[in-house]
């Protein structure tokens, strides 16, 4: 919990060093699911920081020890961040494809919080790519359901996202109340 609350006040040095000792724990106790939720945010730091090979690295290791367990929400969520770097490296070809088959996999075990972020980032992908219209339904199909399981801060990432989506189509009054909205859901969050 520590690293957690570090990571999330990003003091991302102290986090990897809690992450990094519970990993090593992980691993002489042989909790493999506790091992690949570790890896995934190690590589998620990582991913923050921009040091892509790295996060990599992470995520698949992360996605390797979720499939050999049977884990189909940790393994969609480390896909999905697989995506989520080849989007940042404008391989969108294989962002697509990452995060199309994170999102399959949501389907089949019904993980809405990694349903959730898998349409987030395949409405950013849309955004880079710039397909506005695939990007909206996208991403207003993740809002919807944000909305119903009360997920603030995915109700916010998205709406930032929603929000940058209508600025960049000319709806600039609907792309204000879209992040007037993040604003004031963000200062409930805290």
């Amino acid at each position: 919990r520590l690293s957690d609350l570090a990571c999330y006040e990003g003091y991302y040095q102290i986090a990897i060093e809690q992450f990094s000792e519970c990993l090593e724990i992980s691993q002489k106790l042989n909790d493999q699911y506790t091992q690949a939720v570790l890896l995934n945010n190690l590589g998620t730091i990582y991913h923050v920081w921009k040091d892509y090979p790295i996060a990599q690295n992470y995520y698949e290791q992360s996605l390797l020890l979720c499939r050999e367990i049977g884990d189909l929400d940790g393994a969609a969520l480390a896909q999905n961040n697989l995506g989520e770097i080849s989007t940042a490296l404008g391989n969108y070809a294989n962002a697509f494809k990452c995060i199309d088959e994170a999102l399959k996999m949501t389907e089949r075990n019904g993980g809405q919080w990694t349903k959730i972020i898998c349409l987030n980032s395949m409405g950013e992908l849309y955004l880079k790519m710039e397909q506005y219209d695939k990007s909206e339904k996208t991403l207003l199909s993740a809002l919807r359901l944000a909305v119903a399981i009360q997920g603030i801060a995915l109700v916010v990432r998205i709406s930032i996202n929603l929000g940058r989506v209508y600025q960049l189509q000319g709806s600039y009054f609907k792309a204000g109340l879209l992040l007037k909205a993040a604003v004031t859901h963000s200062s409930t969050e805290h």
